[in-house]
């Protein structure tokens, strides 16, 4: 396995230098209470992701990326959050999901 923690990487392709990036498709139907309630419709949005070492998570299904939170909640598009508690097994938080050592983020 190269890379984990990727949702529906809908195309893949290669640059000038070598370098795989992937599209991908972010998930549906997000309601989280703390930062809007049902914010699905701008968020998440979709990643563009670099591919340039093996073995890196990029945050699915615990962390989504932000794509507009205009309620006075939004930190900046890209920016990651803790997907809401539909995985109580996950201990991640939005400050785990931020952490580079952790989750690789999007271009």
């Amino acid at each position: 396995m190269f890379a984990s923690g990727l949702r529906n990487e809908v195309g893949l392709g290669f640059d000038s230098r070598g370098v795989l990036w992937g599209v991908e498709n972010g998930a549906d139907q997000l309601i989280r209470d703390d930062i809007g309630g049902d914010i699905h419709n701008d968020n998440p949005c979709e990643e563009i992701n670099q591919f340039t070492s093996a073995g890196k998570f990029y945050g699915y299904p615990y962390c989504f990326s932000e794509g507009i939170l205009d309620n006075g909640f939004g930190k900046g598009k890209m920016t990651q959050w803790a997907w809401p508690a539909t995985f109580p097994e996950a201990s991640f938080t939005d400050e785990d999901c931020r952490n580079e050592e952790l989750v690789k983020r999007p271009a």
